[in-house]
This record gives structure tokens, sequence and C-alpha cells, in this order.
């Protein structure tokens, strides 16, 4: 092969590389791998349920869309399976594997490398978050880690089995255990764990009837988008269970909540075909996911500046609520908003 040809062949093949590695598939692959090395850097500890707080878990899975799967190199990955002793070295080769991972061609590739795993649970009249959007997931029983609770609610929910490595990489868990409200005078705490399921695993999660009634899949480039977003108006239940009843601002909240029509407003994202509204507490586990996704590219070519602008702008919305009450408005607004964001919101965007 004459020198010319060798500089043609090899323009191609750089050409080719630039061409996959600069395709917005792979930018979002590499986007969501630097925030999985950015947990990377914090140590991994997972959290016994106690008598002193409710612990509760869930899973966030990706996995790559349908006309993706069959172009993505995924290395094999032979280990044991998952378990609370191996977790912090199995994110650390579950997330060198995500960075390797490189498309094979990029003929018809969508604009979105993941989608993200959502559930709606069964509608049951002993259940306040019936009908809700959520991620599976549930409370730690006596004995159990936080990771161990995901694997097995997971498995009871949607029959994944999470702590299979042929069929899923845990990619690491958040670095914040949630407060979500208060239950019999105990907080109630939530912990995010990522999973990744692997491009050569093709099976669809099956909802256990008892508890989920649809499972969703939502792709993370419309969860980055904020026109996917939707401004909910409703009367809020979550601010009555953000302080003990036996505490001064608990009784307070109670007294005012019950005297005053009120209405607050908030984010929503919608989902499905009957586009139910994911909100609450699910919805700003995904703004955490969010602004750590923004955190973690600052400063690399992952994602644009107005990328990053839109998902700043994504985050402080859907971690922000507005209270209307008709008696007293601007006085109780200002303060249902500090004592919502103080005890609820802020952790989320910190």
């Amino acid at each position: 092969m004459c020198i010319r040809d060798r500089r043609r062949v090899h323009g191609e093949i750089q050409s080719k590389f630039l061409r996959e590695y600069n395709c917005a598939p792979m930018k979002e692959v590499r986007a969501v791998s630097s925030m999985m090395q950015m947990l990377s850097g914090q140590p991994l500890r997972f959290i016994p349920k106690t008598d002193l707080e409710s612990q509760c878990s869930v899973a966030m899975i990706f996995r790559f869309q349908e006309n993706l799967r069959g172009s993505i190199t995924c290395p094999k990955l032979e280990a044991a399976r998952l378990s609370t002793q191996n977790a912090a070295q199995m994110a650390k080769v579950s997330q060198e594997l995500l960075s390797s991972c490189m498309l094979d061609r990029i003929n018809a590739a969508p604009s979105s490398a993941f989608e993200v795993l959502f559930t709606q649970r069964t509608k049951n009249p002993r259940d306040r978050h019936a009908g809700q959007i959520s991620f599976p997931g549930g409370h730690c029983e006596k004995g159990e880690t936080d990771l161990c609770s995901a694997i097995r609610e997971t498995a009871e929910e949607v029959n994944y089995d999470l702590a299979n490595p042929s069929q899923f990489l845990f990619l690491g868990s958040s670095s914040k255990n949630f407060f979500a409200y208060f239950k019999r005078e105990r907080r109630t705490m939530v912990r995010l764990h990522y999973f990744l399921q692997r491009p050569d695993f093709t099976a669809e999660p099956i909802g256990s009837p008892s508890e989920v009634s649809e499972v969703h899949w939502v792709r993370l480039r419309d969860l980055m988008s904020p026109d996917q977003y939707k401004t909910v108006t409703a009367k809020s239940t979550s601010m009555v269970n953000l302080f003990p009843k036996n505490s001064l601002k608990g009784a307070l909240v109670r007294t005012l909540l019950s005297k005053t029509d009120h209405k607050c407003q908030y984010q929503g994202f919608p989902i499905g075909k009957d586009e139910t509204v994911m909100y609450g507490f699910t919805l700003q586990l995904t703004m955490h996911f969010l602004n750590e996704l923004k955190k973690a590219n600052i400063g690399l070519d992952n994602l644009t500046d107005d990328e990053l602008s839109q998902l700043d702008s994504i985050v402080n919305k859907g971690t922000h609520v507005a209270f209307n009450f008709d008696s007293f408005p601007i006085l109780l607004n200002r303060m249902f908003v500090t004592l919502y964001d103080q005890h609820r919101l802020r952790q989320f965007r910190a």
C-alpha cells in the first residue's frame, strides 16, 4: 500500500472514530460515566436499618435505547453476585466498563443513549402513594442494608435481578441519605442506587400486580429538557409529615394546613400515555441526579454550556415549591416556602 493510500485509510479511521466519539449518544454515555466516577471518589458505605430511623432505598436503572443496543460494545464481566461486601470493587469495575463502551456503528443512532426505568404504583386505598410514579424500591428489613433492600425490592416489584453481573452493572450510590418524612415519630430516610442494564440483556421488566400497575422507560434526554416539565397546582400533603407530631413546628403546621385553604405549585414530569405526573420525592431524587450530572461535567466537553444551563434551570425549578394561602398569603407563603426548603428541598440541590 502506497503512502497516499495509507494516509487515506488512516484519515477514514480517524474520521470514523471522531464521528463515533462526538455523536450525541456517546457524549451522553461519557457524561453519565463522569458522574459515576465523581461518586467513586467518595467512600462507599451502606446503611443498615436501625430502631431510631426507618431506612428505604430505591434503584435508578438505566438501559441503552433499543436501536442502540446492538451497536454498543460492552466487555463481559466475570464476577460474583453483587453484595455489600464486594459492592465498592464492583462499582469501580462497572464504571470502567461504562467508560470503555464504544459504538460499533452510528447509523440511525438516537439522540439519547439512555432510558431510565420508572414504575407506577398499583392503586390501593391503604397506600397513600397509590397510583404515583416512583423508582423500584422500598423499606429495609431487619438486618438488611440499603443496597440489599434495593436489590430485593426491585426483584419483587419488576422481576429484575440487580445482583446478577451478567445482567446489570452496579454503578454506585448517592453520597447522601435523604430525609423523606416522619412516620410514628421516626425519620424515614431514602438512599439512591444506580444500575445499568447490560446491552446484551434484553428482558423487559414485569411489574408485580400487587405493587406495580405499569412500568415506563423515559429517555434521559427528555429528563434533561426543560420543555418536558410542567407546573402542577395541588393541595399540599407532604408538609404535614416534615415534623414529628409532638413537636411545636409539627403542631403549628398541622393547625395552619387544617384551617386554611391553600394550594402549592411545583414542577412535574408527565410520564406514559396517560401523562401521569411524576412529582414529589421521586422528582426530587431525579433532580439530585441531574444536579450531580451537571456538577461532574462542568469544564468537560460531554455537555454543552447550553445543556449545563438547562440542567441548572431544571434543578432550580424542580427543587422549589410556592404556596398560595387565601388567608395571610404573604406571611404564610414565605414561612412555608422557607420551612419546606430547609427541611426537604435543599438537600437535593446542595
